[in-house]
């Protein structure tokens, strides 16, 4: 079959809407996606208060993220988990950065430490995680 000219100017407008459609297509509910990490400091002693304060990068594309959560896990593998923190400035945009804080945390063995931090978005969708290493002596 062959197409002339005149099929391919009805055509185009058609392809004009292809990347409107597929915006358009996105825009359901989605989780934030987050990424690099920074925080600091990365190690502590055992028994002796100390704050690890940091930040993380996101994007939302439904710009609604809303709380921060840290998961806190000993070398024994025994988790603490923080309440939900509301996110303070939010609508900054669909990619920004957010800052966290685990807070006068007082470490009860020595060993390696991790920690988890995720966000939530107003539909409740949970972000990916990432996680952090704290040494303590």
């Amino acid at each position: 079959m062959r197409m002339g000219m005149r099929g391919m100017i009805h055509l185009g407008p058609m392809l004009r809407l292809l990347p409107l459609l597929v915006v358009l297509g996105g825009c359901e509910n989605e989780p934030p996606f987050i990424r690099d990490l920074k925080y600091s400091p990365n190690a502590a002693l055992v028994g002796k208060e100390t704050s690890i304060s940091g930040t993380i990068t996101y994007t939302d594309v439904d710009n609604d993220i809303s709380q921060s959560v840290v998961e806190l896990i000993n070398p024994k593998g025994m988790a603490q988990v923080s309440p939900r923190t509301p996110i303070e400035n939010v609508g900054g945009g669909v990619v920004g950065s957010v800052g966290f804080t685990i807070e006068k945390w007082i470490p009860d063995q020595t060993g390696t430490w991790t920690f988890n931090v995720f966000l939530i978005d107003l539909a409740d969708h949970q972000s990916n995680k990432l996680d952090g290493i704290i040494k303590v002596n």
